[in-house]
């Protein structure tokens, strides 16, 4: 089974790539990268262009044999309904599974990012899918942008600090922590726990994309 991910980021690629490993030794995964999309869309948004360069990573996927594509991009999660009328295989969110898993469990949830606009993208998200449930949640948003200038010069022990640091602040005082972003995985390492379950998307998402995969056929 082959699996295409799309990535806006290299720092996803470790991570989404490690949770379908674990699924089994049948699953190939094929990623796609474009960091060019970045800059705009953290300074403007999921605009036309971004789009554009998004689905054609996806057309990329489905032409190179993908049978389920996956989005590893917390800021393009909106639009992934809309890039799926595109495509003829299943294309799921990374974060959406998480989302809903998170809607249905906790009353008060504690959202970390390290890109300042996956903060605000990822409450969004929870708020609206709570409405759809008739479920009252509270948010709260830690966003430390310095993590994620320290992952990307190289102190992944910085990053993974300064997640641990925000994810203490919160243990004990919301029902679940969720990170918003899949390169932010790499704090858990070492047996960095909570009392608090933290909730991370790559697990949670392959597995969910694997089902629609199966249930399509």
């Amino acid at each position: 089974m082959k699996i295409g991910l799309i990535h806006t980021t290299m720092n996803s690629i470790g991570p989404s790539n490690s949770a379908f490993q674990t699924l089994g030794k049948e699953i190939e995964c094929i990623n796609f990268l474009n960091e060019g999309v970045m800059p705009e869309l953290r300074s403007k948004g999921a605009t036309p262009r971004v789009r554009r360069e998004i689905l054609q990573m996806a057309w990329n996927a489905e032409a190179a044999g993908a049978q389920g594509i996956m989005l590893n991009c917390s800021l393009m999660s909106p639009y992934a309904e809309e890039l799926q009328t595109y495509v003829d295989v299943p294309l799921i969110s990374a974060d959406l599974a998480m989302l809903a898993y998170v809607v249905k469990k906790a009353s008060s949830v504690g959202v970390i990012a390290t890109v300042p606009a996956a903060g605000p993208t990822t409450k969004r998200l929870l708020l609206e899918l709570a409405s759809q449930k008739g479920k009252n949640l509270r948010v709260e948003v830690a966003v430390i942008p310095a993590a994620f200038t320290a992952l990307n010069d190289g102190d992944e022990a910085k990053h993974n600090k300064l997640i641990q640091e925000a994810s203490r602040a919160f243990d004990g005082n919301v029902d679940k922590i969720v990170f918003a972003q899949i390169s932010m995985v790499r704090a858990l390492q070492d047996g960095f726990k909570t009392q608090t379950e933290i909730v991370t998307s790559p697990a949670i998402s392959a597995r969910t994309l694997i089902q629609k995969i199966l249930s399509s056929k």
